[in-house]
């Protein structure tokens, strides 16, 4: 019997530091979904920090969270399934791939800091933002890299089985966009914090961006970190 399922994964992770997107090839297969990037600036009174801050060092006046997300939903034709003892093994063709991306920035910045820690903090917003401006091309590379792959998983009946292989393909999407996208900001942000001393020096910042994105693209050779494509 043939039938077909969906399945989703769904990740949202942090890390320190933009519309609707159908992709022109396999354009019914996979879809990005890329709406614009949530960005908000909070003072806090660095006696009395709030609780939903994240921690900044002692010798740190603001800090700069950008929380990357990625829902991938899967949908497969189950093309074969077989009993191994006590399980069933289901074969699902992968028909379509729907993104959902997310980004949301909380810029956290002491009272007292001067204004340049506010030009540090908006640097690590505007590297966040640069990953995202691509974001839905390296998610739609992603997506159609599965697009008529067989998936199989185990499980006590061949409906169950069927959704864990498509869940577990769903799964795999999300991993591989945030090692693409979150990972590789988060090593732009980490390069950009030592250029610039955590914005303690007399570096520009957007000097600064540049310098680290080369830096990263020359590490990993690769387009994701668009280091071809610097700020100005």
């Amino acid at each position: 019997m043939i039938f077909r399922q969906r399945a989703a994964a769904v990740t949202m992770m942090a890390g320190l530091c933009l519309l609707s997107v159908a992709l022109a090839q396999d354009k019914d297969a996979v879809t990005v979904d890329r709406p614009p990037a949530l960005c908000s600036t909070r003072f806090y009174d660095p006696d009395n920090p709030p609780p939903q801050m994240p921690p900044p060092t002692v010798d740190q006046a603001g800090v700069t969270v950008s929380e990357f997300g990625c829902t991938a939903l899967v949908d497969g034709t189950v093309v074969q399934t077989a009993h191994q003892d006590d399980q069933v093994v289901a074969q699902v063709h992968v028909d379509s791939v729907r993104i959902e991306l997310r980004l949301k920035i909380t810029e956290w910045i002491s009272q007292s800091a001067p204004a340049k820690i506010h030009n540090h903090e908006d640097g690590h917003r505007l590297i966040a933002e640069h990953f995202y401006v691509h974001a839905d091309e390296v998610a739609g590379q992603i997506g159609r890299a599965f697009i008529d792959k067989t998936v199989e998983a185990s499980a006590p009946d061949a409906a169950a089985a069927a959704n864990r292989a498509l869940s577990i393909t769903a799964q795999e999407i999300a991993k591989r966009y945030m090692r693409a996208v979150r990972d590789q900001s988060e090593e732009v942000q980490q390069a950009y914090d030592r250029i610039t001393v955590h914005g303690t020096n007399k570096v520009d910042e957007i000097d600064a961006i540049n310098r680290a994105l080369a830096w990263v693209a020359s590490e990993h050779k690769s387009p994701q970190t668009r280091g071809d494509e610097l700020l100005h």
